[in-house]
């Protein structure tokens, strides 16, 4: 067998290795053997230390590697210290010249066996005389960047696993690599030692190289100045007769996607390599493929960037924008695991994909079973992050998935809009003959703005008209639609260009989202109706709760959840209930990014309809404290929201603010903005609008009297929820139970203590408390648990003004519900005094 190490100046051939054997040199456009007069240990230097060999041996008996006798002849003279052969003295020599040998020592050769070309293969490195293996364990991309480099080849293009090209003998040298991809040499990146491994051959790593093709000095791994392999050696492609054919070659052939426009503003610099024309014609998937021949002239090298292939594709969808979820890590296409999958994962997936809006995420593998590795699990994206490997989530390929929770997404294909204050506004957008381009506002009216509503799950339209700003494109499109379409595709589509004189607005729509109230007094208040399939629809009660609510106030700018209705107060709508159980953490900002799922083992009560009251809806608010029912009273007049003058604040209204709030009595009613100051206009506390909840909310309606004070005169109030002890010995022992929002709920035991159980029997006139005890010790209470990790100091007026997450907030079960026994709780002595000298007691 015969080895060549090759690289652009220097090639060392017939040894035993890349690092030993007969030396020749390309000069003055041909490859001539190095005679071996004059050359000493300052060539070797030089020559070793270009091929990455480490420095030269001294070879008592100089090894035979042949003779080149058909080349001609070249003197070389160093000084020892040059990176590069090619800048020693090179001189033609046309005596009888005997060729020049090498053996250096200090590196370790590499090859690619099995591979079908000389840049493909199981890679094995060269150690103490022997063969072997590299393990795959962290084998990635900067790995197979040096193997390649070190092979004198082109790109990396994929790295293999699992003994992809079979399984290697004798050794495993090398476990645990992680190269920066700058290195020289595989052996030169940190590893656990030779030898040292936990793997065996069924673990040996592959690698697949550009064989014909690299990109030289780019930004990425797309980009950067062209070079070929071509009769046995690298070269440069000249600029001549370069076209947009040879670049989309050159772009496709390293799986970089197609060439960036304005090609022509690339340049990553030039090289003294022999130049190479090339001019590609017919159905060509490599450059290699093309015409290539030798340029004599000077010429300047070809610079590319391509714009690259986004590492995620959606498979086995019903069109481009939906499918399974699969990520290229390493070369290699893998699925992302459900666990966590959520709506905000999927809009990042659409955008990444440059689809439209996302409609939903998949999961339970509903587009089929992928194949190879699962790359991803426990996705946890804010829903804004530009590729799904930015979200956050553990080590690549470290799950606990089967492909049977393959994810998937639905996006919109052929419609968006963009720039808007949410996914149900903005510019118009279509995706119409391969790219997006807009909607101008020509005839633009409610039909098309019903039917771009319908097609992205947005409800009605609002307005067709909005401050979205205008794109740059001006090529777009006139549509006409009846109002009774799909998809704004089924619409007429008529191409328009605009000019710098006929400047045409884009067109722009705002609708009312897919979530609204229904049936209630106003907009903030009433049943809850989701759309989906061109229709609206109920949400089942039995599963709601204060976190969906929550999430639907935020989604239809509401404020907070005040309280939630689940027996059909608002009415049954048309009776068609399109969400079943609906699982909010709370957080969200739409209840499209909130999992959904049927019932599993039942189905849902007709009679449950799910509804809410939002704080947006009321006519009072008591704002920054530490909850909704304590802080500065506000109240409001149409969509104004206005403090109250502490001049005649008083315990009785404050305890009609509390009423209406449902957070219990009155403990307090300071003035001089112990809350802070507002803004805005003061009012009046006037006894014809605070006398009663009923007065309070006619005010609401006609008007507050401006008062005459400022806002560090703003009036507050302390609320404290209703207590009761349940299950005791009597009123004064039990499990600890809350009124609020107009339901009885418990607290948790989690940093349950004497001081917090002081404040509870203070608060009920039953003395101190002489036990806290937890576990449910009263038995399990149902319902809501509205406290969690309570911290009192033991001085509190009222439980709720201690220190606690928030009403509804905890992490527990009734299994843990408090409880505490009071010292009133205890019979008390009856001492009677007797004519006899004894005292009794009985």
């Amino acid at each position: 067998m015969t080895l060549s190490c090759l690289y652009e100046h220097v090639r060392v051939v017939n040894g035993s290795n890349r690092c030993n054997g007969r030396v020749e040199v390309y000069f003055d456009g041909h490859w001539k053997r190095a005679c071996n007069s004059d050359w000493g240990k300052e060539e070797a230097d030089v020559v070793c230390r270009e091929i990455s060999c480490g420095t030269p041996v001294i070879q008592t008996i100089a090894p035979n590697f042949g003779e080149a006798h058909n080349l001609l002849g070249v003197k070389t003279t160093c000084l020892g210290n040059e990176t590069s052969i090619s800048k020693c003295e090179l001189q033609d020599f046309k005596e009888t010249c005997l060729d020049a040998t090498i053996f250096c020592t200090n590196s370790k050769p590499i090859r690619l066996m099995n591979g079908t070309n000389r840049c493909s293969g199981r890679v094995e490195v060269y150690h103490d005389g022997q063969w072997g293996t590299v393990c795959d364990d962290r084998w990635g991309m900067q790995e197979a960047t040096v193997s390649c480099r070190e092979m004198n080849c082109g790109n990396a293009l994929a790295v293999k696993y699992k003994a992809f090209y079979g399984r290697g003998q004798e050794q495993v040298w090398l476990d645990d690599i992680e190269c920066t991809g700058l290195e020289k040499s595989l052996a030169d990146c940190p590893h656990r030692g030779f030898g040292e491994h936990d793997c065996d051959h069924n673990e040996d790593a592959g690698v697949e190289c550009s064989a014909t093709l690299r990109l030289s000095n780019g930004t990425d791994q797309c980009s950067g100045r062209v070079e070929v392999f071509h009769n046995d050696r690298w070269g440069k492609i000249c600029n001549n007769n370069w076209g947009l054919k040879e670049a989309t070659v050159v772009c496709k052939e390293l799986s970089c996607g197609t060439p960036k426009k304005y090609q022509e503003k690339f340049n990553f610099g030039d090289s003294g390599l022999r130049g190479f024309t090339g001019s590609c014609s017919g159905n060509v998937s490599s450059i290699s493929q093309c015409a290539l021949q030798d340029y004599t002239g000077t010429c300047t090298g070809v610079s590319i960037s391509c714009t690259g292939n986004p590492p995620i594709r959606l498979a086995n969808g019903t069109d481009r924008c939906s499918g399974r979820v699969e990520i290229l890590h390493n070369g290699q296409w893998g699925t992302v695991c459900d666990d966590d999958w959520d709506f905000r994962d999927a809009e990042v997936v659409c955008r990444a994909m440059d689809c439209g809006s996302a409609q939903t995420a998949k999961a339970s593998a509903f587009f089929g079973q992928g194949q190879g590795d699962i790359w991803l699990d426990d996705v946890n994206c804010i829903g804004n992050e530009s590729s799904l490997v930015h979200c956050q989530h553990p080590s690549f390929g470290e799950n606990n998935c089967g492909h049977g929770e393959d994810a998937g997404v639905v996006c919109s294909a052929t419609i968006r809009v963009i720039n808007g204050t949410n996914q149900c506004s903005g510019r118009v957008e279509v995706h119409h003959g391969g790219h997006w381009s807009p909607a101008f506002n020509l005839n633009w009216g409610m039909n098309e703005a019903t039917v771009v509503c319908r097609e992205m799950n947005c409800g009605d339209p609002v307005k067709v008209t909005g401050s979205f700003g205008q794109g740059d494109d001006l090529r777009g499109y006139q549509v006409i639609c009846t109002g009774r379409e799909t998809s704004l595709t089924q619409c007429s589509l008529r191409e328009y260009v605009a000019t710098s004189r006929n400047h045409v607005e884009e067109a722009a729509v705002e609708c009312t989202g897919n979530v609204r109230l229904a049936s209630g007094p106003n907009r903030c208040v009433g049943r809850v109706e989701f759309y989906d399939k061109g229709q609206w629809g109920n949400v089942c009660g039995d599963a709601w709760d204060m976190n969906d609510a929550t999430v639907v106030c935020r989604q239809i700018n509401c404020g907070r959840a005040h309280k939630i209705t689940t027996m059909a107060d608002y009415g049954h709508g048309t009776g068609q209930t399109w969400i079943d159980q609906i699982e909010c953490n709370g957080l969200e900002s739409t209840l499209t990014q909130c999992p959904q799922r049927p019932f599993r083992d039942k189905i849902c009560n007709i009679t449950s309809v799910a509804g809410v009251v939002c704080t947006g809806s009321l006519e009072v608010r008591l704002v920054n404290d530490k909850d909704e029912c304590s802080g500065r009273v506000e109240v409001r007049h149409g969509a104004i929201w206005q403090t109250v003058c502490d001049a005649d604040w008083n315990l009785s209204k404050a305890q009609t603010v509390c009423g209406l709030l449902e957070c219990g009595h009155a403990v307090n009613a300071p003035g001089s903005a112990t809350f802070g100051q507002g803004s805005g206009s003061v009012v009046e506390a006037s006894q014809s609008c605070f006398d009663n909840v009923t007065s309070l909310q006619q005010c609401a309606v006609r008007g507050f009297r401006t008062a005459r004070c400022g806002h560090e005169r703003d009036a507050g109030v302390l609320c404290a929820a209703q207590l009761r002890l349940v299950n005791g010995a009597d009123k004064c022992s039990g499990r600890v139970e809350i009124h609020y929002k107009g339901q009885w709920g418990t607290v948790c035991d989690d940093e349950w203590e004497m001081s917090n159980a002081d404040v509870v029997c203070r608060q009920l006139d039953c003395g101190h408390a002489i036990s806290a005890p937890i576990s449910a010790h009263f038995g399990r209470g149902s319902g809501p648990i509205w406290l969690d990790n309570v911290e009192c100091s033991g001085q509190e007026a009222a439980l709720t003004h201690c220190s606690h997450p928030g009403f509804g907030e905890n992490n527990c079960g009734h299994g843990e519900d408090a409880g505490v026994i009071c010292l009133g709780a205890l019979q008390k002595p009856q001492i009677s005094l007797s004519p006899s000298s004894e005292w009794t007691s009985t």
